[in-house]
């Protein structure tokens, strides 16, 4: 595991987890990632979760399997399975997901797009019409 507690300036790539309670300016490529009380600015590609605490402010792209989020994000999200929001999250950016579970206190600026509904959807209106009214014309 990765843990970053001070500042850096730089990327971070680790096949591992990483945890961030610093600030960092750069992308992060990890296995799972958590901030607390951090600050990050750049991009998030992580393979399975991300947790965002409350104190925690990142402005950049996320892209993950999982997310849970209590912080502040400005950027698009790109979640495949599902994102959770608690009661402190604020998004400003487009979330792009699986599934999504907002908390009342949850705020979005941004559009949503639910993945698995739009498949759903499209079969609904995916059928044939059969105009054979017994009889000839």
């Amino acid at each position: 595991d990765v843990m970053l507690e001070g500042y850096i300036s730089g990327d971070v790539n680790t096949t591992h987890s990483f945890k961030s309670t610093g600030v960092q300016v750069g992308k992060v490529k990890a296995n799972r990632l958590a901030f607390t009380d951090a600050k990050h600015k750049g991009n998030v590609d992580v393979e399975e979760l991300v947790t965002i605490n409350t104190n925690t402010v990142i402005v950049g792209d996320i892209k993950c399997n999982m997310l849970k989020i209590d912080g502040r994000v400005k950027g698009n999200l790109d979640v495949e399975t599902e994102t959770l929001l608690l009661d402190n999250a604020c998004i400003v950016g487009n979330v792009a997901t699986g599934k999504i579970n907002p908390a009342p206190g949850a705020r979005i600026s941004g559009s949503i797009v639910l993945r698995a509904a739009m498949a759903e959807i499209e079969d609904d209106f995916d059928f044939d019409i059969d105009f054979d009214f017994g009889g000839e014309n």
